[in-house]
């Protein structure tokens, strides 16, 4: 038991290392234990509208997302009493993207730049597939077959894997 804990105590002491000061910088810390480890259990339904969902080609979203998160969208416009100009009011997103919007908005202002207009937000599986089958369709007079999809998949990601799908972006 003594030298368990001793063992744990020095892993403990262990210095982390210093991040470079300017740039980009990987640091692996695999040989640092976590100091305040905890399993934290949230509903579904409070994981998927807080803001840190993951979609691209290597992580598609769940198969239940957008039920989930459809009733908490808002409107852009709407929610933000027009300060945020939006190409029209069916601009949805969830609340933490909304204010982090307009947040955005609000600081460049403070340097000068203004005038945007959101013409984008949350798309739908139906609204991503049929973008994808679009570009696809378009694309598919110059290419066939795995080129085809490669060259789709440059300009409109694969329904599922759509940032735009999380209401997020």
């Amino acid at each position: 038991q003594a030298q368990l804990e001793q063992e744990i105590e020095s892993q403990i002491a262990k210095e982390r290392p210093v991040p470079k000061a300017e740039g980009w910088d990987v640091l692996d810390l695999s040989d640092y234990p976590l100091e305040f480890p905890e399993q934290v259990t949230v509903p579904r339904a409070e994981l998927y509208s807080s803001g840190l969902m993951l979609a691209n080609p290597w992580n598609a979203l769940p198969s239940d997302y957008e039920s989930y998160i459809d009733p908490l969208l808002v409107s852009v416009g709407k929610e933000t009493g027009g300060k945020i100009q939006v190409h029209d009011y069916n601009v949805r997103l969830l609340p933490p993207a909304t204010s982090a919007l307009q947040n955005m908005i609000s600081e460049a202002a403070t340097f000068g730049h203004g005038d945007y207009i959101v013409r984008a937000g949350f798309r739908t599986q139906a609204e991503q597939q049929e973008l994808f089958d679009n570009i696809r369709s378009k694309l598919s007079s110059k290419y066939s077959g795995d080129t085809l999809m490669l060259m789709t998949k440059e300009r409109v990601n694969e329904p599922g894997t759509s940032e735009y799908q999380t209401g997020l972006s």
